[in-house]
């Protein structure tokens, strides 16, 4: 598989305890994505939330601010547990809605108007952060590849006037874990949210050499670099 893909191998060979490591976090933490999910399903959800930790909440601003999450191999249980615990309102796709419940926020202009005027009201709004439209967003270079990043996150901060945070989510001990970041101002101005949304990137990016299993678009998003880079690099 590696052989097909001579970019991934590069990058994974560069994490700091090597390829072989690299790709065991991946796939041990895909197999307890498959035991978590079986066990949310046969009734023991409640044992499953138990089981997440968050770290750092004391960095949580007082007021409002935007969560910027990336694709997590624990998106459901982390949006079952958001929901319980009433930790922020969710902005996603109409799928999410039965694992995010009452916090769910639809991803279209009404939901984006809604969860505005829910931010500038003091609410937590969980938005996912590492998507790369071809053709929309700003110009990125993420894991060492140019893509275009999508700007959602800093640009629903920006028109609330709260900060954005930075929150990535893995499994360690046999625990969920979920680590909240500094919080970053968005800016006003698009150039500004442009450059907040590469330094929140760049955190991202940080947190996924170290632990790349934390990151479920890993190898999709190294296969789709290789095979379609984007219109404005060709």
């Amino acid at each position: 598989m590696l052989q097909r893909w001579p970019a991934l191998r590069r990058w994974l060979s560069q994490c700091p305890h090597g390829t072989l490591r690299a790709l065991r976090q991946v796939v041990f933490a895909r197999l307890a994505r498959q035991v978590f999910k079986i066990a949310m399903l046969v009734g023991f959800e409640a044992a499953v939330l138990r089981r997440v930790r968050c770290r750092g909440t004391h960095r949580l601003p007082r007021q409002g601010c935007v969560i910027a999450l990336v694709h997590s191999h624990w998106g459901r249980v982390l949006a079952r547990w958001v929901n319980s615990q009433r930790f922020a309102r969710v902005f996603a796709h109409e799928r999410w809605s039965r694992w995010t419940g009452d916090a769910h926020i639809a991803a279209s202009v009404g939901g984006l108007h809604r969860a505005v005027n829910l931010l500038a009201q003091g609410q937590r709004v969980a938005v996912v952060a590492d998507e790369f439209p071809p053709q929309t967003g700003c110009n990125v270079v993420f894991l060492g590849v140019h893509k275009r990043a999508t700007i959602r996150a800093t640009w629903l901060a920006a028109r609330a006037g709260v900060p954005v945070v930075p929150v990535t989510v893995g499994y360690a001990a046999g625990a969920i874990r979920v680590r909240i970041g500094p919080p970053m101002e968005p800016g006003r101005r698009r150039s500004e949210c442009v450059e907040t949304t590469r330094a929140l990137l760049r955190t991202f990016e940080r947190r996924i050499r170290r632990r790349p299993d934390e990151w479920q678009d890993l190898f999709v998003f190294f296969r789709t670099a290789q095979r379609d880079p984007p219109a404005w690099l060709r």
